[in-house]
């Protein structure tokens, strides 16, 4: 299982997926690219709001992490 985001914390992910299973189902693709999508626009909304400098590193870092997780897995739907 490759698993992001289980936390729930101010609204964030609360989802996982099974890669293999992704890579053989297009839609399963689009669904986690949208999932991805919107966990990264919340975050950058709560960023936007003015948070203290610590939370915002925090914030910078997740935010890095979706958006490689949704570079892989765009990579991984085009082949």
């Amino acid at each position: 299982m490759f698993g992001m985001g289980k936390e729930k914390k101010g609204g964030g992910a609360d989802w996982e997926f099974d890669l293999e299973k992704t890579i053989n189902h297009p839609a399963e693709f689009k669904k986690i690219k949208e999932q991805l999508e919107s966990s990264s626009q919340e975050l950058k909304n709560s960023m936007r709001q003015g948070e203290d400098a610590e939370s915002y590193k925090k914030s910078q870092k997740l935010l890095g992490a979706f958006v490689a997780a949704k570079k892989v897995v765009e990579r991984a739907s085009r082949k």
